[in-house]
């Protein structure tokens, strides 16, 4: 797990495995509690690359995100899923 941080934004990169997903959701579960902040899930998405369809998904429903299209911009710089 990766990730990069600007103001109120978060950028989260990790595997698309079930154990990755639960471990972030972990993360975040425990980063709310302690700080009494939490993410808005209605701003955020989730962004797949290289993942098969039965995957893709588990990773929906376990997240409970929206599937993000690329090419998305952040900090107005092109973000994609190839070097």
């Amino acid at each position: 797990m990766n990730h990069h941080i600007f103001a109120d934004d978060l950028i989260i990169f990790y595997k698309g495995y079930d154990a990755s997903v639960k471990r972030v959701g972990e993360a975040l579960l425990h980063f709310s509690q302690a700080t009494g902040l939490r993410a808005n899930s209605e701003k955020s998405s989730i962004y797949l690359a290289g993942v098969k369809d039965d995957m893709r998904q588990r990773l929906l429903e376990l997240t409970g995100l929206e599937l993000g299209k690329f090419l998305m911009r952040y900090l107005d710089l092109p973000l994609s899923p190839r070097k």
